[in-house]
């Protein structure tokens, strides 16, 4: 079975283990070439976000990795989900774009995803999804306004649609984010930490969870209670709002503070939600208040 997707007028042709494009217009100058002999493509994975990408037995890769790596591990650019893919990519079941967001998504039987979000050729990050409907088929399309409407075919039988509403069917959207230790450029420079401000942005009401640790985890250091951060986010410009349905003090972008306690080299920080009610926010940023201490010895 071949999966295509195609750009300008060159298009990408993935059977399992082989890449082919296909240059020309019509019949009368095709040409088909040998992109890779090594790499190909898993079926229904082959979409464009501002290149060619795919999810292949090692991973997802692109048409640039492919191009300078074949099958190698380097052509692969979800190397840091390696051990989470490894034990999914035998149960692909679909893939989308999302337009306005800038991502490429890969659906797995029994509800796994993963969203990769890019910026022109850098790709920003990946996130591991669990939807409670599997995703069996999908189709990421404009609709008649213009807008982006993304729909898919679950077990269930019915047909969903996603991105829409503060819900899963229902179902409260349970998320949780893990930061990665930050030395603050001293990995060997004690901190006393005293303070985390944590910059939301949105236009409705956000609750979650607001932990951390301190030096790698260590047991020398007390398990810190989860503190519970809330703020009211209402965007509010003149002249695109309704008259008496609008907050004068609205804004959508706040922080909010959250006590640290504890003295190490690092930190980790931690938040979590869940609701079936909220609107959707971003998390623009922390600010770690704390002050140096001796080095480590």
């Amino acid at each position: 079975e071949l999966v295509c997707d195609s750009a300008g007028a060159t298009m990408a042709i993935y059977t399992r283990n082989r890449t082919l494009a296909l240059y020309g217009n019509d019949s009368t100058d095709w040409n088909l070439v040998p992109f890779s002999e090594e790499a190909g493509a898993l079926a229904y994975t082959a979409q464009f976000v501002r290149q060619g990408v795919v999810l292949d037995d090692n991973g997802i890769t692109t048409l640039a990795t492919t191009q300078n790596f074949g099958n190698f591990r380097d052509a692969v650019v979800s190397d840091q989900i390696t051990p989470y893919l490894n034990d999914l990519i035998s149960t692909v079941k679909a893939s989308c774009i999302v337009r306005k967001k800038n991502q490429y998504r890969v659906f797995f039987s029994g509800g796994a995803a993963v969203y990769m979000t890019v910026k022109g050729a850098k790709i920003l990050g990946m996130t591991a999804v669990d939807l409670p409907n599997p995703v069996l088929c999908i189709s990421s399309l404009e609709g008649a306004s213009g807008a982006e409407e993304i729909y898919f075919g679950s077990s269930d039988g019915y047909v969903y649609q996603m991105d829409v509403g503060t819900s899963f069917d229902g179902a409260a959207i349970t998320w949780n984010a893990e930061l990665a230790y930050n030395h603050f450029g001293s990995p060997r420079d004690l901190k006393t930490f005293r303070k985390g401000v944590t910059e939301v942005t949105g236009s409705g009401y956000a609750e979650f969870s607001f932990s951390y640790s301190l030096g790698y985890r260590s047991t020398d250091y007390e398990s810190p209670t989860a503190s519970t951060v809330t703020t009211a986010l209402s965007a509010t410009n003149w002249d695109s709002f309704t008259w008496d349905q609008f907050f004068w003090d609205g804004r959508n972008l706040a922080p909010s503070e959250s006590d640290i306690t504890g003295t190490a080299e690092n930190i980790a920080l931690y938040f979590s939600g869940s609701s079936d009610e909220f609107l959707p926010f971003t998390l623009a940023g922390e600010i770690i208040h704390y002050t140096p201490r001796r080095q480590l010895r």
